[in-house]
């Protein structure tokens, strides 16, 4: 038996480094909203940890698709715990609902995913890949590096946070006043230690490839896409099943997924046992062509690409709806 938590502010919990991390509100109402979202991939004897009732969607949600799992506030001390991330605040939180400490990561465990989990690894995953260097991120620990980096990139970067979500934490040197930059990325700087310059990419597609890992051995496991509206701004991931994901994405990445599955299980495979995933993009380089970037970040934990593809087995056992997105917002879970 599992006990699943929804916890889609982790991301910002390892960026803290604290166990008692108290989340901006906006996260904590996208966690309350999307708390029954497990139901989704959970199995029959599955909990999900929630005092949260289903709102009447995901009544229908449940009912519709045939949802399993039982939400609670406390649990066994033998349910094995599966969280949307690790970090010491989700620990924390499964010991206070009864989980046995010995299921849960030891304190070196959880150091070893928050340094594994920071921006910094798209370098290692880039160059075992072979890309370019003139392709591959930066880390700069001062706005002094911050502006050599962007130097090898002809001006053209985009500046990370190394711990963020949900695309905060993110922004363009060329939308910055130079005599504004260097106090900017300072106080990113003072925040998380350090940031990851990137190169400024003629963006065409964001897509993600979803891999699980399991006793040390990483494995591919589907596509994520996701919509976006007009404006560019995050509408939901896309729910289909894989072989039109594959024809909706529309590039063959066959050729890149056996070196990663490679890297990543010596990467993290000692360390991490779950869901993860790699943003990937599709650009067109100075000569028109397109082009993959195999990795712009390691997600260390589920993601909605992830939710997307169990979704879509629940959702197309039963229909054929299309199409379809699934989205977390503070309204709720919404499929549709």
């Amino acid at each position: 038996m599992k006990i699943h938590l929804f916890n889609p502010e982790n991301d910002l919990a390892l960026a803290s480094g604290l166990e008692c991390f108290t989340p901006p509100k906006g996260a904590v109402a996208i966690s309350h909203a999307g708390a029954l979202l497990p139901m989704f991939w959970a199995e029959k004897d599955d909990q999900i940890l929630s005092d949260i009732a289903p709102s009447p969607e995901m009544e229908q949600y449940i009912r519709r698709y045939r949802l399993q799992g039982t939400a609670v506030s406390h649990t066994e001390a033998c349910a094995s715990p599966s969280p949307w991330g690790w970090s010491l605040c989700s620990r924390r939180i499964f010991r206070k609902a009864g989980v046995d400490d010995g299921l849960l990561p030891d304190n070196d465990t959880l150091e070893k995913i928050r340094i594994l989990s920071h921006r910094r690894s798209s370098i290692i995953i880039n160059r075992g890949l072979g890309v370019s260097e003139h392709l591959i991120p930066v880390e700069a620990s001062s706005p002094e590096e911050v502006r050599e980096a962007l130097a090898r990139f002809s001006g053209k970067g985009v500046i990370k946070l190394p711990w963020s979500s949900s695309g905060r934490g993110v922004i363009r040197a060329d939308q910055i006043a130079d005599q504004r930059l260097d106090a900017y990325v300072g106080g990113m700087i003072s925040r998380q230690g350090s940031v990851m310059v990137e190169p400024l990419l003629d963006r065409r597609r964001d897509f993600a490839a979803l891999f699980h890992c399991a006793n040390s051995t990483v494995s591919y496991r589907g596509l994520s896409l996701f919509a976006t509206n007009h404006a560019g701004f995050y509408e939901g991931n896309i729910v289909l099943p894989q072989r039109e994901l594959a024809t909706e994405l529309g590039i063959d990445i066959s050729h890149i997924i056996k070196p990663l599955e490679q890297i990543l299980s010596d990467l993290v495979g000692s360390t991490y046992e779950g869901w993860l995933g790699i943003d990937m993009m599709i650009h067109r380089d100075g000569n028109g062509r397109l082009q993959i970037a195999p990795c712009i970040e390691l997600n260390l934990r589920m993601t909605m690409g992830v939710a997307a593809m169990l979704a879509a087995e629940k959702v197309f056992a039963v229909e054929r709806v299309r199409p379809m997105l699934i989205k977390v917002s503070p309204e709720g879970v919404t499929l549709r």
